[in-house]
């Protein structure tokens, strides 16, 4: 046999053990390779986690419980109570001294009330604001403001009331669009029409359908009668008489 296979077949069997330790190495090199990285894949995927929960926005409030009516409301101030100034209250309200919120529906007590929209039930203070319509009774010693519509009782000292349904009694009524019902004051001026009853020391209205009593009574437009010491009247049987005018 030629010599070069003789020592071919040496290197081949010298060698042989060497290349399968060799092999064996690689493959646990390989293996240990695996199972390192897994760790740290997962360490990886653990630190990325609160990044993506921290960049995760907050929830925002609730804005329909912000806006929910509250059945007590307490004040100092209207940056000083217990319940925010947007929210209504259903219920009771004390302003010591002074409370202001979107609506009220029940019983408004006080020394300063403000009102942003409605007022339902009853109002006592010294001084009382409505921004929207009132229905109910609106009591304050020195000034009652109503800035859309009154429907019921509307008893201060200075009554104001863009229209009204219902009663004023106070000093000085005044009425920027129409009243209906009855008007008791010392000065009742209403700029729209007057339906019903207007009795004082002056009573004005451009359109009157009722009666007007009072010291001097003045309208353009007369469907009734005006009784007083002077009643003025374009369209009455004398445009002034004393004593009583009248026209249909």
């Amino acid at each position: 046999m030629n010599p070069r296979v003789y020592a071919a077949i040496a290197v081949t069997l010298v060698s042989s053990p060497f290349v399968a330790i060799a092999q064996e190495a690689a493959q646990e090199a390989a293996s240990s390779a695996t199972l390192a990285g897994t760790p740290a894949a997962a360490v990886g995927a653990a630190n990325a986690a609160p990044e993506a929960l921290s960049t995760k926005p907050a929830p925002e409030p609730d804005a329909a419980s912000a806006e929910s009516p509250a059945p007590f409301q307490l004040a100092l101030w209207d940056s000083v109570q217990i319940v925010d100034a947007a929210r209504p209250i259903h219920g009771l309200r004390l302003a010591l001294p002074y409370s202001r919120n979107s609506d009220v529906y029940g019983v408004d007590i006080g020394l300063v009330n403000r009102i942003d929209d409605d007022l339902e039930g009853v109002q006592l203070s010294i001084a009382g604001i409505v921004d929207g319509d009132m229905k109910g009774l609106q009591y304050n010693w020195i000034f009652g403001s109503v800035e859309g519509e009154a429907q019921g009782v509307q008893m201060s000292a200075v009554n104001l009331a863009g229209t009204i349904e219902g009663v004023q009694l106070g000093a000085v009524n005044y009425v920027r669009e129409s009243a209906t019902g009855a008007s008791l004051s010392l000065v009742n001026v209403a700029e729209g029409q007057m339906v019903g009853v207007a009795i004082g020391v002056v009573n004005y209205a451009p359109r009157v359908e009722g009666i007007q009593f009072g010291l001097v009574n003045v309208t353009e437009h007369l469907h009734g009668v005006q009784i007083g010491f002077v009643n003025v009247a374009s369209n009455g049987f004398l445009p002034v008489f004393p004593i009583i005018n009248a026209a249909l």
